[in-house]
């Protein structure tokens, strides 16, 4: 009697494990589809991200080598040897360079001067001899 149990449950499973390999292709091909799209082939992952990939990478064991595709593998391994080690992830893209003086003239040509836009704030800092960008300045007073 046990012996018909063991075969059902066993037939059920493997049921449930070709319905689930089924859907991890689909998803894998999925994936590609949608990164041809992308104009540029570099993805950056912000630190949240990389932070969930690694949660399931190590219900995997970190055994992820044919199934990561947004990273280069060994990129997947830095992170997880970082982790271990406590360190946490920096901040993306280059670091802002723009001291504290040049931030608070750009806050004040811009309240002194409402009409001014970014690009007339960029010409004014020019003759200040401050070479600061249009998007730089516009972050800045979104800020």
């Amino acid at each position: 009697m046990s012996q018909w149990i063991y075969t059902l449950v066993h037939l059920l499973l493997e049921l449930f494990f070709v319905r689930r390999d089924a859907q991890v292709r689909f998803l894998k091909e999925e994936n590609r589809i949608l990164r041809s799209r992308i104009s540029s082939q570099r993805l950056i992952l912000d630190p949240e991200e990389r932070t969930r990939l690694l949660t399931i990478g190590a219900e995997l064991k970190h055994q992820v080598k044919g199934l990561v595709g947004i990273v280069q593998f060994r990129t997947y391994q830095r992170w997880v040897k970082e982790q271990e080690l406590g360190i946490k992830p920096g901040r993306v893209g280059r670091p802002r360079k723009i001291g504290k003086d040049v931030r608070q003239a750009i806050i004040r040509m811009a309240k002194e001067n409402p009409g001014w836009g970014y690009l007339r704030i960029v010409g004014e800092l020019l003759k200040l001899r401050c070479k600061v960008g249009k998007t730089s300045v516009r972050r800045i007073l979104r800020e």
